[in-house]
């Protein structure tokens, strides 16, 4: 790390520890503070910085460093949403204190991912006042709504946002992730006939229908396990929520489940929302009191980059002249906003940021904040390798 970037890692952590003390939790999407917080900072480091909003009081923050000269563009994205503090009374710490102790900075968001928006931020604005020479444009794209259902991505690929190469910050342990894997969340409801509890036969109990839906889920679930992928494993199918019924002597007329489905590449939603079709279609034949349907509520794809991309390739670079080895390659263990930079704006994609995916979305979440330092130190060294000479 060179002396001149060690002011700027500094302010990166600073920055972290602001933005965490901000809650912004999705839902129910009370990302503004921080987006505002942002947006000043960005704009008194000199970058052109404006706010667009996703939706009606949850602005995305959109700032750019030009180069002296016309181009390519390197995108750095990032949320700024957070998942609810859930039980206080788990914290050893407060949620939204930003303590920091012992090398690591607690709070809600510290390792998903304001850490890597604070480190992208800094980096920047060390370009920025270190006047360097680049060739094309940096650009910060920091987002609301990834926890739910990526209104804030998709709002500003809506208003034009391109890029030759994207760097996502989620939280990777500083390896390069090479692509993650999909999602769907399906929501699935079986239907029957109310009846009193004491005359049972007059009803159609839709819980015992559920129970029969998730026989034949587990017998999918084995199915799909045996396909795979090299880098980021086998899909999944999981039931995760069930409900229904109205109260103990009343033979339910509903039951309502959600089940999450994990997919590789090379695996699509029309496949997987068919194979669910197919399943209610079979019971259906089978027993001709079985009725359900199926919505979908969140769908992300899968997201991959090879090796051997030159935006990999530059990135290993930064890591390795920062940390002075070259980094590990994996798959992102959870599903993030690569994919969908990847399909909807055609831009290669790689995931990289400071924090472990093991502490976000629990109890006393943080990150180390030596890796807060070396990622903004990385961002700065990978701006360099792509957008000068």
């Amino acid at each position: 790390m060179k002396d001149k970037d060690i002011d700027f890692c500094e302010r990166a952590i600073e920055l972290a520890q602001d933005i965490v003390k901000i809650p912004s939790e999705a839902p129910p999407g009370e990302e503004k503070a921080v987006a505002e917080k942002l947006a000043e900072v960005l704009s008194g480091g000199g970058l052109e910085t404006k706010l667009v909003e996703a939706a009606p009081g949850r602005p995305n923050v959109l700032a750019t460093l030009r180069g002296m000269d016309k181009g390519p563009t390197l995108l750095y994205q990032g949320h700024i949403d957070v998942v609810p503090v859930g039980d206080v009374s788990l914290w050893s710490v407060p949620p939204y204190g930003g303590i920091i102790r012992d090398g690591k900075l607690y709070g809600r968001g510290a390792s998903d991912m304001k850490s890597g928006v604070a480190a992208m931020a800094a980096a920047a604005m060390a370009l920025k006042r270190q006047s360097v020479p680049l060739k094309g444009n940096l650009v910060l794209a920091f987002v609301v709504d990834e926890e739910v259902s990526n209104l804030g991505i998709k709002k500003l690929i809506e208003d034009g946002l391109a890029a030759d190469w994207a760097v996502i910050g989620e939280p990777t342990n500083l390896d390069i992730a090479l692509g993650h894997r999909g999602v769907i969340a399906f929501k699935v409801r079986t239907y029957g006939r109310a009846a009193h509890a004491a005359q049972a036969q007059a009803g159609v109990n839709a819980i015992d229908k559920a129970f029969s839906f998730r026989s034949e889920i587990e017998k999918l679930r084995e199915t799909i396990s045996g396909r795979s992928n090299s880098l980021l494993g086998n899909p999944s199918l999981n039931l995760t929520t069930i409900k229904g019924g109205t109260k103990v002597n009343i033979i339910p007329d509903f039951c309502e489940m959600t089940l999450d489905r994990r997919l590789i590449p090379g695996e699509t939603r029309e496949a997987a929302e068919s194979e669910i079709r197919a399943l209610i279609k079979e019971l259906a034949a089978k027993d001709p009191e079985f009725r359900a349907d199926f919505t979908i509520t969140t769908c992300v794809a899968p997201g991959e980059i090879v090796k051997d991309h030159p935006l990999v390739q530059a990135l290993s670079e930064a890591v390795l002249q920062v940390m002075g080895k070259m980094p590990q390659f994996k798959g992102f263990e959870a599903t993030c906003e690569a994919s969908i930079i990847i399909e909807a704006m055609k831009t290669p994609t790689v995931i990289f940021g400071p924090g472990r995916i093991a502490q976000a979305h629990c109890a006393d979440e943080y990150v180390d904040i030596e890796q807060i330092a070396k990622a903004t130190a990385s961002y700065i060294e990978l701006a360099k390798n792509l957008l000068t000479e």
